[in-house]
């Protein structure tokens, strides 16, 4: 498991900012699951909006909430809300502001796990897997 922990300042993080654009798991050569994630910090809660995507589809929307400490803050004592999304291997991992945040910084948390033949099908036959029982 990787806990991927992005912070950015809010003149950082204007709106249509890949928030993961510099990070080292934006990318992986093998298939990777999101597990969870969360969004913290800003100056309120409700005051920021990410849009998590695997290549171009959206797998989930994210909205701050605040952290110990306000701005950045810590993790300490919040879960992750769900995710089930299967990032296939050389997918880009993307989390796009589609709602800018208003003053302190921002930190984002996704959980990943990398994904083996142990744990079931590739990620072409787990995209196949539909279309061919």
């Amino acid at each position: 498991m990787t806990l991927i922990v992005q912070t950015a300042a809010a003149a950082d993080a204007p709106l249509q900012t890949d928030l993961l654009r510099n990070s080292i798991h934006r990318l992986a050569s093998e298939d990777r699951e999101i597990t969870g994630a969360i969004l913290g910090g800003s100056t309120a809660a409700g005051d920021t909006k990410i849009q998590l995507f695997v290549g171009d589809v959206q797998v989930a929307e994210l909205v701050n909430i605040l952290l110990t400490g306000n701005g950045a803050g810590t993790l300490t004592g919040y879960t992750l809300f769900p995710i089930d999304a299967i990032v296939p291997g050389g997918a880009e991992l993307r989390a796009i502001v589609s709602d800018a945040p208003t003053g302190n910084p921002v930190t984002l948390y996704i959980e990943i796990d990398e994904l083996d033949d142990a744990d079931g099908m590739d990620g072409l036959d787990m995209a196949m897997g539909d279309a061919f029982g």
